[in-house]
């Protein structure tokens, strides 16, 4: 009986993921040819790591 094949790695999604509680994205609209309004998530991050790499608005 020959051995079972291991089931193929599933590649890392490229799909853009919603931000989940305790996160915060960045979006970009864009339009496409047909006039269809496409958003896009720039970035994902934690809300304590954003937190960190921006510096504050009102200094």
């Amino acid at each position: 009986m020959p051995a079972a094949k291991p089931a193929p790695a599933e590649a890392p999604s490229t799909e853009p993921r919603e931000p989940t509680a305790g996160q915060s994205a960045r979006f970009r609209i864009r339009v496409d040819r047909l006039g269809r309004v496409i958003p896009e998530i720039d970035i994902v991050a934690d809300d304590d790591e954003s937190a960190a790499v921006e510096p504050p608005a009102n200094r």
